[in-house]
């Protein structure tokens, strides 16, 4: 299921300069259309997030990093009540031509570069 948010992108910046970031979130325990509704909530008002696709365990999320980080994402599903195992941030810069991957731990609550 993919939900388009009406977030959109500063109008004022061309299309092929924008960043968006794909960020994959494993969450435990999730699997019921009500627990997908209560992070479907949590996340609407949330500026740069482009859409939320749900995976069997987890989200991926299309969001702009000026706007929103990976980080403040996962603190706005972990405030809903969800508890997150890892993710997994991949971004293009395509001023500089640049792909960059990032993982998170949740047992750790670090943050890694993914060669």
């Amino acid at each position: 299921m993919v939900t388009r948010m009406e977030n959109e992108p500063p109008a004022d910046i061309p299309l092929e300069l924008q960043v968006w970031v794909d960020t994959e979130i494993r969450i435990e325990g999730r699997n019921s259309p009500i627990e997908h509704q209560t992070i479907e909530s949590a996340l609407q008002d949330v500026p740069g997030i482009a859409s939320i696709n749900f995976l069997e365990d987890g989200i991926a999320i299309r969001h702009d990093p000026e706007r929103t980080t990976a980080a403040q994402i996962r603190a706005i599903i972990g405030q809903a009540g969800f508890r997150i195992s890892q993710s997994k941030t991949a971004s293009y810069d395509p001023v500089d031509d640049v792909h960059t991957e990032k993982g998170y731990d949740g047992n750790t609550g670090r943050e890694t570069p993914i060669d």
